[in-house]
């Protein structure tokens, strides 16, 4: 689920904004009536610091995050960061190209 905010991931963890979300209904359940409430946080690795708040359904024993706009949804790091890494792919003569520049220099032992 989206996390509606106007923050930087650098803001969002400074002041812990996850403490802040909230979900109004269980997306599953809209009307109600099936014991849907807060289930804490999980980390993400990028940006350090981060915690994503977690809602639980009994009813079908799933859990639901709120992401915030600042965070990329699958990925780990910032939406800003995956966009310019994106955009540096748009722009790169190919792909081979644009793998050659983006991809970090992996040395093989004794080589």
């Amino acid at each position: 689920m989206r996390f509606a905010t106007q923050t930087t991931s650098e803001e969002y963890v400074a002041r812990k904004l996850w403490r802040c979300a909230t979900l109004n209904h269980c997306p599953w359940h809209p009307g109600g009536g099936c014991g849907f409430c807060r289930h804490g946080t999980y980390q993400r690795i990028k940006p350090s610091g981060t915690l994503i708040p977690r809602w639980y359904c009994p009813r079908i024993r799933r859990t639901v995050s709120a992401l915030p706009d600042c965070l990329a949804a699958h990925y780990s790091g910032t939406l800003q960061a995956l966009e310019a890494l994106v955009r540096s792919v748009e722009q790169a003569p190919s792909l081979a190209a644009a793998a050659e520049h983006l991809r970090t220099d992996i040395e093989l032992p004794g080589a």
